[in-house]
């Protein structure tokens, strides 16, 4: 997803050689079970993310059957900045 395959990162644990460290692994494939769940606004006739809709995420993350302690959250917040500011580049 995103270009990235993660399965590179399952069997692998030599972190010199990867860019994604194996414990942070479980929280990008979080971050992916709710990619699709952002809030945007319209900003002249393009739509703009703002972030994640957090009620929409939990709910995403319940139905998939993950359990997200306050922890992996913050990584799960730190990858959704990263993404917005990619997207954010890319516009």
């Amino acid at each position: 997803m995103l270009g990235i395959d993660l399965g590179q990162y399952q069997d692998n644990t030599n972190a010199e050689e990867l860019e994604l460290w194996p414990w942070h692994l479980e929280a990008l494939e979080a971050f992916f079970t709710i990619c699709s769940q952002w809030r945007v606004i319209a900003v002249g006739a393009r739509i703009m993310p703002i972030g994640l809709d957090y009620t929409a995420a939990q709910s995403g993350l319940q139905l998939a059957g993950l359990s997200v302690d306050a922890e992996m959250w913050g990584d799960i917040r730190t990858i959704e900045q990263g993404a917005l500011a990619e997207i954010r580049r890319m516009m």
